[in-house]
């Protein structure tokens, strides 16, 4: 399963693309890069200011948040749904209070 239309819109802040004929958009404050991954799919969003590594966010091609780590609060989160495919991918999802070294 792949996408099709992958785009990053840098004045809106966006990423957008087709998933089994449903079109996703999510924005972020801040995020300044966006990739794909189609081998273990997913799309990560980076964000910050002034281009700053402060979030890395992880999303599923249905468009659902599945990993986030903040850098400024030191936390790191993960959802429970779809926990074994992204487990097995390397994604493991926990919600975790951490100390991040820069």
């Amino acid at each position: 399963m792949n996408t099709d239309n992958f785009k990053w819109d840098d004045e809106k802040r966006s990423v957008s693309w087709l998933f089994n004929g449903k079109h996703i958009t999510k924005r972020y404050d801040d995020a300044y890069f966006a990739s794909l991954n189609n081998e273990k799919q997913y799309v990560v969003v980076e964000a910050g200011q002034n281009y700053s590594q402060d979030q890395i966010i992880y999303l599923s091609f249905e468009g659902k948040q599945i990993f986030n780590i903040d850098k400024v609060n030191d936390i790191s989160r993960g959802l429970q749904d779809d926990s074994t495919q992204y487990g097995e991918d390397g994604i493991w999802p926990f919600e975790t209070q951490m100390k991040l070294m820069d």
